[in-house]
């Protein structure tokens, strides 16, 4: 509350008293407290920015590790198939690419002159 409202008179009637008797204030505690108030601001406000990059940095850090592993993983899984792929495929070459061999295998497995029971079946 100003001065003039605590002592019930007009705050023109201060100011005349304190320009003739050269009153002057010490604003010195209110300075003090208002820069204490500011130092704590920025103290804080310079933590949570640093707690904010840490976790920032943080969480980047595991994410990347996350997806170097998985890639990591891919590639092996991708030289794998690579490997299962080109085995199968020779394979699968070597099988098919005697066609001598895959005739005398369907004359071998000819069932048409047999019987039921596999035997040779009477002739005519």
């Amino acid at each position: 509350m100003p001065l003039a409202g605590e002592h019930g008179v007009a705050e023109s009637t201060i100011h005349k008293r304190a320009s003739k008797e050269d009153w002057s204030r010490d604003l010195g505690a209110k300075i003090q407290a208002k820069a204490a108030t500011l130092i704590r601001s920025a103290a804080v406000r310079n933590a949570v920015r640093t707690a904010t990059r840490i976790a920032e940095c943080a969480i980047v850090d595991a994410n990347a590790d996350v997806m170097f592993q998985v890639r990591l993983s891919q590639r092996a899984d991708i030289a794998c198939t690579t490997w299962l792929f080109r085995a199968l495929l020779a394979e699968l070459e070597a099988q098919t690419g005697n066609l001598d061999l895959f005739l005398r295998l369907g004359e071998a497995m000819d069932t048409s002159g047999t019987d039921d029971n596999g035997r040779p079946a009477a002739t005519a």
